[in-house]
């Protein structure tokens, strides 16, 4: 059995722009599963967007703001920061705003 280990280093440029604005630095990947690094430069709000088939799992590292986020009747506006982890089901419509240093 041969295994593909993979390591990657964080991008010090972006290696794309998100269709919600935010840049995107991709991490490590897989056929099954991937990881990336978005962020948010400090004032700006991102477009809202709705992820029809994936659901995402983040984590801020940096930054604080605000993040709205609603399906069907179910809807919130959180404050994020450092530290706190949440989920975008698919099917979930999203925005979110960086208010402090750049939101990751």
């Amino acid at each position: 059995m041969t295994h593909n280990f993979i390591t990657r280093l964080l991008a010090e440029k972006p290696d794309a722009t998100a269709p919600d604005g935010s840049e995107v630095r991709i991490l490590a990947a897989t056929l099954r599963g991937s990881m990336a690094q978005f962020s948010l430069p400090a004032g700006k709000v991102s477009i809202a967007v709705c992820h029809r088939t994936v659901d995402e799992l983040w984590y801020f590292t940096s930054g604080s703001g605000k993040l709205w986020r609603q399906i069907n009747r179910a809807e919130e506006t959180i404050d994020v920061h450092s530290g706190i982890s949440i989920s975008i089901p698919g099917g979930t419509q999203f925005q979110f705003h960086a208010i402090s240093i750049p939101l990751r």
